[in-house]
């Protein structure tokens, strides 16, 4: 089993997700866990001053 985290700046817009299961591709013989956070920055409402 291998497991793969992505988050942040590689998941931050369709290119990113694009490349991501390009990579995946290259394990489909492989049992994965694939856990995907923090898509990109949040908003700054979002952020404490």
């Amino acid at each position: 089993m291998k497991v793969f985290k992505f988050g942040g700046a590689s998941v931050k817009d369709a290119q990113g997700v694009r490349k991501l299961s390009k990579v995946l591709t290259h394990f489909q013989d492989d049992d994965l866990v694939i856990v995907v956070s923090a898509m990109g920055r949040p908003p700054m409402r979002w952020r404490r001053s």
